[in-house]
């Protein structure tokens, strides 16, 4: 039979061309907290999402409790920011008791008042106008929304 050490040699040395590259390719994250106010307010509930433009998890989200929210894993660079209220939901129910399929809307139910709701252009990270750039590590960013 025929011995081809170099064959061997080769073989490891192509491999480890391919593989060194593929070390570190980790996208680098941070972790962003705060809190989001609005009018003055801290924000009761809601969602907040980062989105980045060319990371491989564009959107990041996480929840506002009592004004104040913690987001792991957000791609280090600038994001776009938008928030999202978030609350107790019911849909309205016919005489039946069933719901009208044709006419269900989500509507919160309230406990504040008609200027405590997160404007529209806040869910929108276009319309938003919040931006921050992200660096590795812990990162503090304070929203306050009008």
């Amino acid at each position: 039979m025929y011995s081809f050490p170099w064959l061997r040699g080769l073989a490891v040395a192509f491999t480890c061309l391919i593989a060194l590259p593929l070390v570190g390719c980790g996208e680098s994250t941070g972790s962003v907290s705060g809190e989001v106010k609005l009018k003055g307010n801290p924000v009761a509930k809601g969602l907040i999402s980062f989105a980045h433009p060319t990371s491989k998890r564009r959107v990041i989200t996480g929840p506002i409790a009592d004004g104040k929210y913690s987001v792991a894993g957000v791609p280090v660079g600038t994001c776009k920011i938008f928030i999202q209220p978030f609350g107790d939901f019911e849909l309205p129910k016919d005489k039946d008791d069933k719901i009208k399929a044709d006419k269900a809307k989500a509507k919160p139910k309230g406990k504040g008042k008609d200027d405590d709701t997160i404007p529209a252009k806040y869910a929108d990270p276009k319309t938003s106008g919040l931006e921050f750039t992200v660096t590795a590590g812990e990162n503090t960013y304070n929203i306050e929304l009008e």
